[in-house]
């Protein structure tokens, strides 16, 4: 990257992390005013044969799975379903659950944008998604019938949460990225996921365009988004195949920098406005493992030693990191929102 180029990003970088003080304000007192869930909670007694069950509905397929209170990151059993109409999806996932019921309580962990104010008319719905078929659709409805107490977060602040409870990280933060048929961003801190105005859309941030990027964006509504820029669809334009098609590109082909460009202009923003103590990628994308290498390379030239931490610099692979249960985290993450909810955890 060359010098201006550093430059133009860093000051854009910057200035949108100074034009949203009013995130840092909100984190801020957040962390001064809230303990961690856990001690918040009133002491609940779950036997360890307790049943959690957990649903993850993803842009491509959707997953149940289920696990005993004892070892909530083991799944006993699961099932994946493609994502098709919401009717045809929910009632696969529902007469799976039907057949290991009844169970202690449920997580519901969906891809948005979705309603996660409870005092809303529209709370556990796919809102405005460009997903055909499922906007404004009452996804929770579909749970009703188990009569437990259900959950419900976006499919990246789950696996975000789960990340804080079940990965080997320091600190009480974390940021959590998808990169797959979308890009999500998930954000906990204090070891709570932030809602706020509706919950966070990283995907959507608007990088630089890289010197000589002639890719246009697939999306119509933000061409120049991260999810434009970067997702499965993107680097399969790059590399002139169909997405099914990428595990054939080979790692020396120039579409996995130019990706690897872009995410690490997210990395970057999420850590000057959020700050978080690590960041997890994972997602079908980033199955690549050479990208992780590329990202932090672009992250290093991005930042040009402006924050002088150790974890941005020499122990950059200590912060920007894959899950340690690759991509079985979402699913988990969807159990960590129904052992905290059956723990009076909200």
């Amino acid at each position: 990257m060359a010098p201006a180029e550093v430059s133009a990003w860093r000051c854009a970088a910057l200035a949108t992390a100074f034009a949203s003080g009013a995130i840092l304000t909100h984190l801020y007192h957040r962390r001064l005013s809230l303990r961690s869930p856990d001690q918040c909670a009133a002491p609940q007694s779950l036997p360890p044969n307790a049943l959690f069950a957990a649903v993850e509905l993803g842009g491509t397929s959707c997953r149940a799975a289920l696990a005993f209170a004892d070892d909530p990151a083991k799944l006993i059993d699961t099932t994946e379903v493609r994502t098709t109409d919401p009717h045809t999806t929910l009632s696969h996932i529902v007469r799976f659950l039907r057949t290991h019921a009844p169970f202690v309580s449920l997580g519901v962990a969906s891809f948005g944008p979705v309603d996660l104010d409870r005092s809303s008319k529209t709370y556990g719905y796919v809102t405005s998604s460009n997903k055909p078929g499922w906007r404004q659709t009452d996804v929770l409805s579909y749970f009703k019938e188990f009569n437990v107490p259900i959950a419900f977060d976006t499919d990246v602040n789950a696996p975000a949460i789960a990340e804080m409870r079940y990965g080997n990280h320091t600190g009480d933060s974390c940021a959590y990225i998808t990169v797959g048929t979308g890009i999500g961003v998930g954000l906990v801190v204090n070891s709570q996921p932030v809602h706020g105005l509706a919950h966070p859309e990283g995907g959507h941030m608007m990088p630089l365009r890289r010197e000589n990027d002639q890719y246009p964006g697939w999306l119509t509504d933000h061409p120049m988004s991260v999810e434009s820029m970067a997702s499965a669809k993107a680097c399969a334009d790059r590399a002139g195949v169909e997405p099914a098609n990428l595990p054939s590109v080979p790692d020396d082909h120039p579409a996995w920098d130019d990706v690897a460009y872009y995410l690490a202009q997210l990395c970057f923003t999420i850590c000057v406005i959020a700050s978080p103590h690590v960041i997890v990628l994972s997602g079908g994308v980033m199955k690549r493992a050479i990208l992780f290498e590329k990202i932090r390379t672009h992250f290093k030239k991005i930042n040009n030693e402006y924050l002088l931490l150790d974890k941005l610099t020499t122990n950059i692979d200590e912060y920007i990191v894959p899950s340690g249960y690759g991509n079985n985290i979402g699913i988990i993450g969807a159990i960590e929102l129904a052992r905290r909810v059956a723990n009076g955890i909200k």
